[in-house]
């Protein structure tokens, strides 16, 4: 999918407010671009159903609500994200170049006081409440993820049961 944004044309990164309206991001939405929806689609439609078995839904349904590449660079722009939560109930995040291709990045969890850098294609799935960082990319070039917010059932948010995993779960 980064190849898709990539590719010739006018550029189509923004540095407009994400759709939190508080965190400063390069993306794409992954809607803006016919081809991208086409790529992404079968990616999505299992991580929607891994969201299904990870937490007790009990029948509620899930929504996409925003899904979009990110675009966090070394040389300049915008390298990382601060701590905040995510505006929906549940979120992905899904590595989309490897981790050889730039230095530091990576999704921190202040919970679990650690860095994820998962594999180019995992994705990891987690409640959106749980406060997480895009950690900066540092040293040399670019990450790209897609991500993913999740609302469920009727409302925006959703209380998560007890059987919820917790720090979220990873998957390919």
């Amino acid at each position: 999918p980064a190849e898709l944004v990539l590719g010739g044309g006018p550029p189509l990164w923004d540095s407009a407010e994400e759709s939190q309206h508080y965190l400063p991001t390069k993306e794409v939405r992954v809607a803006e671009l016919p081809a991208l929806v086409a790529a992404t689609r079968p990616g999505v439609d299992r991580t929607l159903g891994l969201l299904r078995r990870l937490y007790p839904l009990e029948g509620a349904r899930l929504r996409l609500a925003d899904l979009y590449v990110a675009r966090y660079d070394a040389d300049g722009g915008v390298s990382g994200l601060q701590l905040h939560v995510d505006a929906y109930t549940l979120s992905f995040s899904v590595a989309l170049n490897a981790a050889d291709e730039y230095g530091g990045g990576g999704l921190e969890f202040d919970a679990l006081g650690q860095v994820r850098r998962e594999p180019q294609g995992n994705a990891l799935l987690f409640p959106s409440k749980l406060l997480h960082r895009g950690v900066p990319v540092a040293r040399h070039g670019t990450r790209f993820a897609l991500i993913g917010l999740v609302s469920v059932g009727e409302d925006e948010l959703w209380a998560a049961g007890a059987g919820a995993p917790p720090g979220g779960a990873s998957a390919k």
